[in-house]
């Protein structure tokens, strides 16, 4: 099992707000950046932009930022169905944040409960806009040395729906596209929906969880 973190297992967004609203002189609610898309796509061609990029880009690689951040809802309880299946395990968490943010990610899900398992960091020579096609690679490097399916569970859309496409060339890939906050709306415009029979699945954490366990029991 491959794990995302930011929005998949620990919930920055609310974070993120307040503190793009305090730093730019903004009021904007939870509810109306979810609904414009997250705040790349609010301010984008706005005269904060050039602000607000400098301000995202320290956030992203700030350790106090990155610290103390809430579990998304039901996301342990989640997790733990899935590895109380057996031959379940974390191959790894699988993250865009940079390497500087390795350790407190690390420290970070160990506080809250995840199991230990290694964190691969996004390196310094890949810019973020590469990020699907490296935890692609990530990915499949694992999906052929695992010998069984592999899991992933991720809440990018881009990457999702990259694996579920490419997927004949990785081995049995099984994709949870988790519905975090800046997901849903994206999944419910283009009609994305779970196709069980492509080993593609789609929900929040507690549905999420119960139609991968159910599908991973049939397979074993």
């Amino acid at each position: 099992m491959i794990l995302d973190i930011d929005e998949t297992l620990l919930n920055p967004f609310p974070r993120w707000v307040t503190r793009v609203n305090v730093a730019l002189g903004l009021r904007y609610s939870v509810e109306e950046v979810i609904h414009a898309g997250g705040w790349d796509r609010l301010l984008d061609g706005s005269e904060e932009w050039a602000q607000y990029s400098a301000l995202a880009d320290a956030l992203r690689a700030s350790e106090a930022f990155n610290s103390g951040l809430p579990t998304m809802e039901a996301a342990l309880e989640g997790v733990g169905c899935l590895l109380d299946l057996a031959d379940c395990r974390i191959a790894c968490y699988l993250t865009t944040r940079p390497q500087s943010l390795a350790k407190v990610s690390t420290t970070e899900l160990r506080r809250v409960g995840f199991p230990e398992a290694p964190v691969i960091t996004r390196p310094n020579s890949r810019s973020r806009a590469d990020t699907t096609e490296w935890k692609y690679g990530i990915i499949k490097s694992i999906a052929f040395d695992g010998g069984g399916p592999t899991l992933v569970i991720d809440d990018s859309l881009d990457l999702s729906c990259e694996l579920l496409a490419r997927r004949p060339r990785v081995g049995r890939l099984i994709v949870g596209l988790h519905l975090g906050p800046l997901t849903v709306a994206d999944a419910k415009r283009l009609g994305i929906r779970s196709a069980p029979d492509s080993d593609f699945f789609v929900g929040s954490w507690a549905p999420l969880a119960e139609s991968l366990s159910r599908h991973l029991g049939v397979l074993s």
